[in-house]
């Protein structure tokens, strides 16, 4: 269904959070993928919705604020990368990229995104967002979570 589609390319550079100055913990792409927002509005924000809680195939789960979203971010849902395919352990087969916020709701391996009220909150973000301040839209900070399963 995402292939039918628009399709878009973004150049998104992604760093760890516990990345160091000079660290080696980031890198650039080119990822080919769907505006998150074209999928969003065809199926409609539930009315009292403030956050997509997105989940991966291995368990996941992680809100981004509905407002974060629909801002003018571009986010993605991404299956390809550098004029790949999507390779498995960047996501395959779609992966949701939102430029300014945190890595931890890029979630690789996405199988369900839902619209969900305030009474649903993730520690993580919560954290992320009392220690550091992103500036620029073009950078996804990215936690790399090893939960030791093959997709």
């Amino acid at each position: 269904d995402l292939l039918r589609r628009r399709v878009v390319e973004r150049d998104v550079t992604l760093t760890c959070v516990s990345n160091e100055v000079g660290g080696d913990l980031i890198g650039n792409a080119r990822w080919l993928g769907v505006p998150l927002l074209d999928v969003l509005e065809e199926a409609g924000v539930r009315d009292g919705a403030d956050q997509l809680k997105s989940t991966s195939a291995d368990g996941w789960t992680s809100g981004t604020p509905v407002a974060a979203i629909t801002d003018g971010r571009d986010a993605l849902l991404s299956f390809g990368m550098n004029g790949e395919p999507l390779p498995p352990d960047h996501g395959a087969p779609v992966r949701l990229f939102v430029p300014g916020w945190f890595g931890c709701s890029c979630i690789k391996w996405v199988n369900e995104l839902v619209f969900v009220d305030d009474s649903f909150r993730t520690v993580m973000p919560e954290i992320l967002r009392q220690h550091y301040n992103f500036l620029n839209s073009n950078v996804v900070v990215v936690k790399h979570w090893d939960f030791g399963t093959e997709l």
